[in-house]
């Protein structure tokens, strides 16, 4: 749900302005602008599902007060702290009231298709920006850095990725991850290079492998979302604890 994560690195992955071939400056910036429009107007429609359902976590909070239920009271301030926090679990708390899991499908809804607005979107202005590269870049080779920065907007735009995530190389290291066949399996990747014990590695954008031993292992793959990590088991983006 934050975006300032992948605010930065969309700033941070394409040349600072003053470096820029002039040729390509402004059309990179444009670009940049638009795609942060876009992330605003999703962050605002996020929002606003939150407000919905924090007003729903309240409800019910002053319910299971009133009731005396410990139970339900705890797995509700649990879920409206994971909420404030940036985010809630892809799996509901023990114990929350089941007419607080309804609210809480239409919430993770609303996110989806905040995110899925957002993809369409971008996938639009993308395509008119990798054309207008393509109408840029010097088929003669007389501006080799020019074509060497082109390539790397490419590279970028192409990546397919719409999420917090969407390299698993820069981004992956200090990040949390619930499974989401067992909400109590916590993987947690640190900036180290380790998961609890075991090492691991990330040999492309997409991909981190955990190695058990020198010839054994296991991998994931990052998902188009940017929040998943397909494997087995799957797991999906947390908030950090800090």
């Amino acid at each position: 749900m934050k975006e300032l994560a992948l605010l930065i690195f969309l700033a941070g992955s394409i040349l600072h302005a003053a470096e820029r071939d002039p040729r390509l400056a402004p059309l990179a910036e444009a670009h940049i602008k638009k795609t942060e429009e876009i992330l605003g107007e999703k962050t605002a429609e996020i929002a606003k599902a939150v407000a919905v359902y924090l007003a729903e976590i309240d409800a019910q909070d002053e319910k299971a007060t009133k009731s005396g239920n410990a139970e339900a009271l705890g797995a509700i301030q649990k879920e409206r702290e994971q909420l404030k926090s940036g985010g809630i679990l892809p799996v509901p708390n023990a114990g929350l009231p089941k007419v607080l899991v309804t609210y809480r499908k239409a919430f993770v809804k609303a996110v989806e298709d905040a995110d899925s607005g957002a993809a369409k979107k971008r996938k639009d202005v993308d395509s008119k920006y990798l054309a207008a590269l393509a109408k840029l870049a010097p088929a003669d080779g007389s501006a080799p850095d020019l074509a060497t920065q082109i390539e790397e907007e490419k590279k970028r735009v192409t990546s397919g990725f719409y999420g917090p995530i969407t390299n698993l190389q820069s981004q992956l290291p200090g990040t949390r991850w619930q499974s989401l066949s067992n909400p109590d399996d916590i993987a947690v990747w640190e900036t180290n290079g380790k998961y609890r014990h075991w090492k691991y590695t990330i040999p492309d954008r997409e991909t981190v492998v955990l190695h058990w031993t020198a010839d054994k292992g296991k991998s994931w793959k990052l998902d188009k979302d940017g929040r998943t990590l397909r494997g087995n088991p799957d797991y999906r983006l947390i908030p950090s604890t800090k």
